[in-house]
């Protein structure tokens, strides 16, 4: 599934970056995303694979995914135009500030992440994940 998901980011990517070009970021948040929901509720309602019970027992701050999901579709479609798809992909995915993020909300427990200390080794491994984006997007 997580090989899966990376294709879908990559076309996603690609088309978000197609729909920015002729739509502006906007309009190609709103296909993007009512396009998605549609789809969601269809799946939903054939399936029951989801319900809305419990979700006054879901943290406030979980409930801003969606606005999350906003702002990483809509940095990509404006950004891979400029950039295009392998380098945006990189900032991305790869970008230094999402891996330090991921460390320390682990490090601390913060958001109900089990707690997982800053190791040298994973210091190293982000290191080298930094030197990869370099190399990635050097011209």
């Amino acid at each position: 599934m997580a090989l899966l998901g990376g294709v879908a980011v990559a076309l996603q990517s690609q088309f978000m970056g197609i729909m920015n070009r002729k739509m502006g970021t906007g309009g190609a948040l709103l296909v993007n995303y009512v396009s998605g929901a549609l789809v969601v509720v269809v799946f939903v309602m054939a399936t029951k694979a989801g319900t809305l019970r419990n979700i006054v027992e879901v943290p406030w701050y979980a409930l801003t995914a969606g606005l999350l999901g906003l702002v990483i579709a809509g940095s990509i479609g404006f950004s891979l135009p400029r950039l295009r798809l392998a380098t945006t992909l990189t900032f991305v995915i790869a970008a230094q500030a999402q891996f330090v993020v991921a460390l320390v909300l682990e490090h601390y427990g913060l958001f109900s992440e089990a707690k997982r200390p800053i190791d040298t080794q994973r210091l190293i491994g982000t290191g080298g994940l930094t030197f990869s984006v370099w190399l990635l997007t050097k011209p």
